[in-house]
């Protein structure tokens, strides 16, 4: 450890009671600011940081105020939070619109040592934040990446529903029009059905007409034989009475040809009996009128 002056020693003091009174002064004089939740004011600009980034900062400004008070302090009479003060540390960590020392001169006020570390401060925030920001383009790559391909699963899913309604319409197409051909042919089987029922209809019916017909064909040709016969039988007997009228005839001319001859031999005897009774004999002349006369 080195060996102090007391007039280094009296001036650190003078310094240190200097910082504290002027801080004291800052914190009544400062107005009241808007805070962020954990103490911050809120800033234009980039914004304030939240939650793990702002932790990582403040856990990042913590370990520097220790490592900086004892590489470059660690002599002193006053502490690391001399250094960086709470309420510095707080809006350092809070707000990201910190971006230059001038940023830190106008906006942090009672950060007496600024000048001196402002910028190494700004360094380790600003890797904090590319760090970060880097996750988080990352993730916001990833998160528009992701949505590139639920928008290209959605897209897919929307032109296979497309796909499928038009292969279902087309299906529906298909099968009505397979529904409409197979009524078309259920139809013309019908009708080819009704046409061969009616054909046979006409059919039976014209066997029918034609068994009338040659029931009647063969009635009719019975009643013609029956009349022929019949006529056969008339002629037979029209024929037996005229061969009987031909028989009587002859009898009636063969009786008038024998009474004619028995009146000639009536006559004759007569005459022979009046003239020559003698010579004719009794039986003779009675054989003679009862014998037909022959022509």
């Amino acid at each position: 450890m080195r060996k102090e002056n007391p007039e280094n020693s009296f001036s650190d003091v003078t310094e240190f009671l200097k910082f504290t009174l002027l801080s004291l002064k800052a914190n009544e004089s400062t107005p009241a600011d808007p805070m962020t939740d954990d103490g911050a004011k809120a800033t234009k600009g980039a914004g304030p940081r939240r939650e793990e980034r702002r932790a990582e900062c403040r856990d990042f400004l913590e370990k520097w105020r220790i490592d900086c008070w004892l590489k470059n302090h660690r002599d002193e009479v006053w502490g690391p939070e001399v250094l960086l003060s709470d309420k510095v540390l707080t809006k350092l960590a809070a707000t990201a619109s910190l971006q230059t020392t001038e940023d830190i001169r106008d906006e942090v006020e009672g950060w007496w040592l600024w000048e001196v570390y402002a910028q190494e401060v700004l360094d380790g925030l600003k890797a904090i934040d590319a760090r970060f920001e880097a996750v988080k383009a990352a993730k916001e790559a990833d998160r528009l990446e992701q949505q590139r391909i639920e928008r290209e699963r959605r897209a897919a899913i929307a032109s296979a529903e497309r796909q499928r309604m038009l292969e279902e319409k087309e299906r529906k197409r298909i099968l009505k029009e397979a529904a409409a051909q197979e009524a078309k042919r259920q139809k013309e089987v019908k009708r080819q059905r009704e046409e061969v029922k009616r054909q046979k209809e006409e059919q039976r019916e014209e066997a029918k007409r034609q068994r009338d017909e040659a029931k009647q064909q063969k009635e009719e040709a019975k009643r013609q034989r029956e009349e022929a016969k019949r006529q056969r039988e008339e002629a037979k007997r029209q024929r037996e009475e005229a061969k009987r009228q031909r028989e009587e005839a002859k009898r009636q001319r063969e009786g008038e040809r024998a009474e004619a001859e028995a009146g000639r031999q009536r006559r004759t005897r007569r005459k022979t009996t009046t003239h020559k009774p003698h010579l004719i004999h009794p039986h003779l002349l009675d054989h003679a009128l009862r014998s037909p006369c022959t022509v």
